[in-house]
Parts: structure tokens; C-alpha cells; sequence
């Protein structure tokens, strides 16, 4: 769902707050926070995100997978059709609204690999932080970064209900030097970089860390 808003990257994570109080607390899948007695304690649901918003040309979008699907309509429900991000109110006017099914699969013909792009990649934990510092390998460092994709793709395949009877195949392609993005109130190091891999994988997921955020996101370049 394509929206004719505007939004710098760093706003994402107030788009997604905007939402969510919009919809109301009490649909999870919006928000990831859990109800908790203690209004100073936060909850969350620890799984692969299955509502995600994005910066899609410059401006804000929401992907809906799965269940979430059908749990869109929320944010239609409400008549008022504005949103507070930060001070300043916005008018919600939705551009584009696709609905597509994919089949995903892994292919196990001939050697076919598909090519997709990942921006803003959040790859690495603090253990994760502390290995790839300490490789001075360039071979090792893409190694290391090829066994994280892939068992972020395992979580992205887990959280859809992907059942993997087969084994698939990743490699990356060209790796930009990693750089700073903040995260919340922290600065991570994020990547971007072409990889390809024998799954079929819808446009604009994303993976990793703060996947619901925009980071992360794959975009598929070409068979």
C-alpha cells in the first residue's frame, strides 16, 4: 500500500507509531508490543515482523504478509484519515494498493540463481560485531555476512510458513563498505549489497534487524 506522503528514512519508525496508534494498541501485528500491566514496562512480540513499512520512492508504504493481510482493513475502520508524526499532522491518502500472491519456491532445476539488492542491512549483533572486527579476511568477512543472510532468510521463510524441504544457495555479489545508520537511540553498522540465491522471494521484504522499519528491504534485480 502505496501512500502520497513523503518521508525521509528516519522517519519511518514515526510512520510506524502513527499507525499503530491509529489501528489502537490492542492489534499486535501493527506494533510488536505486548500488553503488559506496568505502562513503564514494554513487551514485544519477538517474530518475523508480518506488517512492514517502508520509504518506496520517497514516500511511505505498508507490506502486509500472510495473516496480516487480512488484518489491513484495521486502518480503514478509522474515518479520520490523518496522521500525528512528530508535531505535525499528515493526511493519509493512499496512492496504490496492490494485492499479489507469490509462490515461493526454491529452485532445483538447472543452476538458476535470482538477483535482488538488500539496502540498510542491520546483519550484524554485538557477538556478530565483535568476529567480523576481528577478520581481516575480505573472503572470511563475506563468509561470515553469507551465513547471516541466510539464516535471516530462514526467519523471513519461518515467519511466512515456508516449509524448506530443500537446501538453497546464496552468494554475495558486490558488498559496499559498511557504514553507520541509527537504530532506534543506537548506531549499528548497516550494508548494502547484491546477492543471489536459487529462492524466489517477493519484492520489499525485509531482513534483519528492524525489518518492520525499512531496513533490510531486498529488491528483486533480475533472473
Amino acid at each position: 500500500m502505496d501512500f502520497d506522503l513523503p518521508i525521509p528514512f528516519d522517519k519511518i519508525g514515526a510512520f510506524r507509531g502513527a499507525i499503530g496508534r491509529k489501528v489502537g494498541r490492542e492489534h499486535i501485528l501493527f506494533h510488536h508490543h505486548l500488553p503488559s500491566e506496568n505502562k513503564d514496562e514494554s513487551k514485544f512480540l519477538y517474530r518475523y515482523p508480518l506488517i512492514q513499512y517502508k520509504r518506496l520512492y520517497k514516500k511511505a508504504a505498508i507490506i502486509c504478509l500472510g495473516d496480516a493481510v487480512s488484518e489491513i482493513h484495521r486502518l480503514f475502520e478509522d474515518s479520520d484519515w490523518e496522521i500525528e508524526i512528530g508535531n505535525s499532522t499528515f493526511p493519509l491518502k493512499i496512492n496504490k494498493l496492490n494485492l499479489n500472491e507469490y509462490n515461493l519456491e526454491v529452485y532445483q532445476g538447472e543452476k538458476q540463481n535470482y538477483t535482488y539488492s538488500i539496502q540498510n542491512w542491520l546483519a550484524l549483533n554485538h557477538e556478530n560485531y565483535e568476529v567480523y572486527q576481528k577478520t581481516s579476511s575480505l573472503k572470511k568477512r563475506i563468509e561470515l555476512l553469507e551465513r547471516i543472510l541466510s539464516n535471516h532468510l530462514l526467519s523471513f521463510a519461518k515467519g511466512v510458513d515456508w516449509q524448506l524441504e530443500n537446501r538453497f544457495e546464496l552468494e554475495i555479489q558486490d558488498l559496499e563498505p559498511h557504514y553507520a545508520m541509527s537504530y532506534k537511540t543506537t548506531k549499528l553498522s548497516a550494508f548494502s549489497l547484491t546477492f543471489q540465491t536459487n529462492l524466489f522471494l517477493p519484492n520489499y521484504i525485509g531482513l534483519g534487524k528492524g525489518a518492520s522499519r525499512g531496513f533490510g528491504m531486498i529488491k528483486f534485480l533480475k533472473k
